[in-house]
Formats: C-alpha cells, structure tokens, sequence
C-alpha cells in the first residue's frame, strides 16, 4: 500500500480507513491484532504511548526483519509544496532543511 509521508494515520473524522489503516490491517494477522484493535491504537497516534502499542512495535519488527536492519522510526514529512510562487519541486522536508541550515549559520555567528 503506497502511503503519504504526511504523519496522518487516520484521516480526523473519517470512519472509513484511509491508507495507513488498511496497510495496519493487511499485516494485522501477523501482529494478532484485528481491525478494532487496530483502528484504537492508530487514534493514539499523537500521545507517545503510541510507540509502545502492540501495533507499533509489530509493524517495525516486521519491517526490521524484512529490511534486515533496524529502520528509522521517524522522518520528516515529505508533503509537497505547491503554490502560484513555487517553480521547482520542493517539500516540506526541504524547506525544514533550509530553515535548520539558517539556523546553524546564525549560531555559528
């Protein structure tokens, strides 16, 4: 399941799954979670005991073992920016990346 790099793992509002949630379900037998279990540890996606659901810990176990190493547990998010302005392509994790380079050279100053 392709899954926008957004940090949203439930779509606010929406009963239906959006895509996070049905790539949770489809490994789901694997964890021995069902789609209940999985929806309620997904809405705690924003606390910190997320990182320590049964759903969280599973889906990186899986993922460590299939990549062979353990694999980052967070990333910037890779939402695009779009606007009349914009004429190259640039992301959100580029434009945090200029603001921490800004940073670092007004420090060092």
């Amino acid at each position: 399941v392709r899954l926008a790099l957004d940090g949203d793992l439930i779509a606010p509002g929406s009963i239906m799954p959006g895509a996070t949630e049905t790539a949770a379900r489809k490994v789901g037998g694997k964890l021995g979670l069902r789609n209940p279990q999985i929806r309620r540890q997904l809405e705690d996606g924003d606390s910190l005991a997320f990182e320590d659901s049964k759903l969280y810990a599973g889906v990186f176990a899986l993922a460590d073992a299939a990549a062979g190493k353990p694999l980052p547990r967070a990333v910037l998010p890779g939402i695009e920016l779009k606007s009349p302005k914009i004429t190259r392509k640039l992301t959100t994790a580029w434009f945090a990346g200029r603001v921490d380079e800004r940073y670092q050279r007004c420090m060092k100053r």
